[in-house]
């Protein structure tokens, strides 16, 4: 424990010097980035957000019960994708999907990091605060004291409201995280807890949550309930079957055939403008409200 907790506290101090070392003009960036620029899940939302998978979480674990006579791996291997996509229809969303983002959930943290800053989506000093806020939490376990470090040291850092935006909907997606299970972030459920291999999970968890902010285009309008739902569902499916949680190496979020009206299909597979903010995403979020 106190090796790790030492690890943690130089990498805090490298993130520190490393903002310490921007260009005056950084500063100024740094100045705009406050919470009026982006939009932000209140406690409200982040309790409606929770519930609403909550009752999704419901509605699987009867399902489960009626499966009991038949192995699990029969039964559920294709399920997440399309809970998932039942989760986002409950509030008006649609997705499309570029099939080549699947491997993402079965990529450790580790994978993940490397998979972001590979595709130039964050820069490595914001993914080294990313992996900070990953340590502190493995290592203290106290959600509330990290996740507002967290938010600290992303303040700290110059970027684009749009970016800034993206750290935000992964904030409050693990802040609706933390109030759908408590435990998940302490090692106290069944589900972090995946068969002992708690750390392996969480760390997982927040890789995955991550690389999908950064792979994602969300568009519901003025943001709101439904991006906190959009964020800590992909976490809640990932963290339930995600094959770097389980351990398995088998079971994906994604069916192995993703139906062709939710495919995202496109020549390039990203594309980002000047400011290294995405133009074209392998992952598409949209708000279509039903006719009544």
């Amino acid at each position: 424990m106190t090796k790790h907790l030492l690890k943690t506290k130089i990498l805090i101090v490298t993130t520190i010097f490393l903002f310490s070392t921007t260009s005056c003009d950084n500063k100024e960036d740094v100045k705009q980035n406050n919470t009026n620029n982006v939009y932000r899940l209140n406690n409200e939302d982040v309790n409606r957000a929770s519930n609403i998978i909550k009752i999704k979480d419901t509605e699987i674990q009867a399902k489960r019960i009626s499966f009991t006579s038949k192995p699990y791996i029969e039964t559920a291997p294709e399920e997440p994708y399309l809970e998932y996509e039942s989760l986002l229809a409950s509030q008006d969303l649609t997705i499309e999907i570029d099939s080549r983002t699947s491997h993402i959930l079965d990529q450790t943290y580790e994978q993940n990091i490397q998979y972001l800053n590979d595709l130039n989506l964050f820069t490595s000093t914001e993914l080294a605060t990313v992996t900070i806020f990953k340590d502190e939490l493995l290592n203290t376990k106290n959600f509330d004291t990290s996740i507002t470090n967290f938010e600290n040291a992303i303040l700290s850092l110059p970027m684009t409201n749009k970016k800034l935006q993206r750290f935000y909907n992964f904030i409050d997606g693990l802040k609706v995280m933390n109030e759908y299970d408590p435990d998940f972030f302490k090692g106290n459920s069944f589900t972090s807890k995946s068969n002992g291999l708690f750390g392996s999970c969480l760390s997982a968890s927040i890789g995955v949550g991550i690389a999908f902010v950064g792979l994602a285009t969300i568009e519901v309008g003025s943001f709101g309930l439904a991006t906190g739902v959009a964020v800590a569902g992909f976490i809640w499916a990932s963290a339930e079957w995600g094959a770097a949680c389980k351990g398995t190496g088998k079971k994906r979020l994604y069916p192995a055939h993703i139906d062709k009206s939710q495919e995202k299909t496109s020549r390039n597979f990203l594309i980002l403008d000047e400011n290294g903010d995405l133009i074209e995403s392998p992952i598409y979020i949209s708000y279509v409200p039903k006719i009544k």
